[in-house]
């Protein structure tokens, strides 16, 4: 009898001590106004593998800046023949090694830096050949994943 209460001791014991809750730190957006509007001054988002960017370089003459420009594509849906009427600016994918392939520069390590970082490196680079290049940089894959009751908030 005392052997099984024992073992009934001891089996309360390791449940007990099993579960316990981790120590997460998620963000939930405690900082938002009263408008549920959220500051995204302090929000710096770094370029990682995979991601899809939209680079554009234009100056005063853009025969100079052309050749930084990758090709207009007119792209078909698989498994159609139609095309779209309008041709759209190609996107270079951060490759799994965090670098893309840039038009006369070559291979560029992208991974880490912001879209800031990204358009100062190659305004510095551009403007070696270019005078007064504009070079434009945008983050096409951003995703934000909601949590929670969407269809009834509050």
């Amino acid at each position: 009898m005392k052997l099984r209460i024992t073992y009934a001791i001891a089996a309360l014991a390791i449940l007990m001590s099993s579960c316990s809750s981790s120590k997460t730190t998620l963000t939930y957006f405690d900082n938002r106004d009263d408008n549920g509007v959220i500051p995204t001054q302090d929000i710096e988002l770094s370029i990682i593998p995979n991601d899809e960017l939209l680079i554009t370089v234009t100056s005063t003459v853009p025969e100079a800046s052309a050749v930084y420009n990758l090709p207009l594509s007119n792209p078909a849906m698989l498994g159609t023949i139609e095309t779209y009427s309008q041709a759209t600016q190609q996107t270079y994918i951060v490759n799994s090694t965090g670098d893309i392939n840039f038009p006369v520069l070559g291979k560029i390590h992208v991974e880490g830096m912001t879209t800031q970082k990204l358009t100062d490196y190659l305004t510095e680079k551009i403007s070696a050949d270019v005078e007064d290049p504009y070079v434009r940089v945008e983050l096409l894959n951003f995703k934000v994943k909601v949590l929670g009751e969407v269809m009834r908030p509050g």
